[in-house]
């Protein structure tokens, strides 16, 4: 299920996830933040990225998140799919195949709430998003390592 990297010589290869989480790092935090403080600007630059209808984003206290649970939850998973990426030792071979599982089960998720099988569960969401982040990252290290 897993394979291993056997060097790292190339460190300009390594750096890709660094700068990754980071950015997707700093764009979890301002969509926790920005509302908390009343930034509205933060707000607005995701809108173009998110629905951000507030019966599906997670809460802290009264205030909703800039963005809804399941992007919530791909950012999270990017940041750490990024992080194992940097320590990991060995790549998940499957990782294509699960990044689709992940994407399909999203798919799946969506359908049965548009047909009402059941209501808003955000931590479904979440999960499911997080899942999408880290797989996708995955994939990407995978792609990069092939043959190494």
């Amino acid at each position: 299920m897993v394979e291993k990297i056997e060097s790292r010589e190339n460190l300009s290869r390594v750096h890709w996830p660094i700068w990754l989480a980071f950015l997707f790092a700093i764009a979890f935090d301002l969509s926790i933040i920005g509302p908390v403080l009343d930034w509205d600007w933060v707000v607005e630059a995701f809108a173009p990225l998110c629905h951000q209808r507030s019966e599906r984003c997670l809460h802290f206290g009264d205030t909703a998140m800039a963005i809804c649970s399941r992007c919530a939850g791909v950012y999270a998973g990017v940041v750490f799919g990024c992080i194992r990426a940097l320590f990991a030792k060995r790549v998940l071979v499957a990782a294509g195949w699960l990044a689709l599982i992940a994407l399909f089960l999203n798919g799946a998720d969506f359908i049965a709430e548009k047909r009402e099988w059941y209501g808003n569960l955000l931590w479904v969401r979440l999960f499911l998003g997080i899942s999408v982040g880290w797989l996708l990252v995955e994939f990407a290290w995978k792609r990069e390592n092939r043959g190494k």
